[in-house]
């Protein structure tokens, strides 16, 4: 049994170790649909634009997943719960920025911190 906020990386890492161990064992769908996509959309864009900011709490597992997996994709990644929490130095010299959110972010806040992105 898995925590549906743990990164997809580290669950297939885990299971895959187990299956090693347990070659009987049998692997039903663990991660809820919503986290899958949102963790292998933010793999995806790290990948393409290496420079992801994650929108959402600190304190809250499934934004610091989102920013894990990018960080594992070989982003540079970022976390922060509003749009002052932003740094104009992380953007120097930047071209591209993938911007996605923890599951229980408001749209608002999002849109909030894009368009502070947008103004440096």
């Amino acid at each position: 049994m898995t925590k549906t906020t743990l990164s997809i990386l580290e669950t297939e890492e885990k299971l895959g170790e187990l299956k090693n161990k347990y070659p009987e064992l049998t692997v039903k769908p663990h991660i809820c649909m919503a986290t899958t996509q949102r963790q292998e959309a933010v793999i995806d864009l790290a990948k393409k634009v290496g420079f992801v900011v994650i929108v959402g709490s600190p304190t809250s597992s499934n934004s610091n997943r989102l920013k894990d997996v990018a960080m594992a994709a070989g982003a540079k990644a970022y976390i922060v719960d509003t749009s002052e929490e932003l740094d104009p130095s992380w953007f120097e010299g930047v071209e591209k920025i993938a911007v996605s959110s923890g599951a229980s972010t408001p749209e608002w806040l999002l849109e909030e911190v894009i368009k502070k992105i947008k103004s440096f």
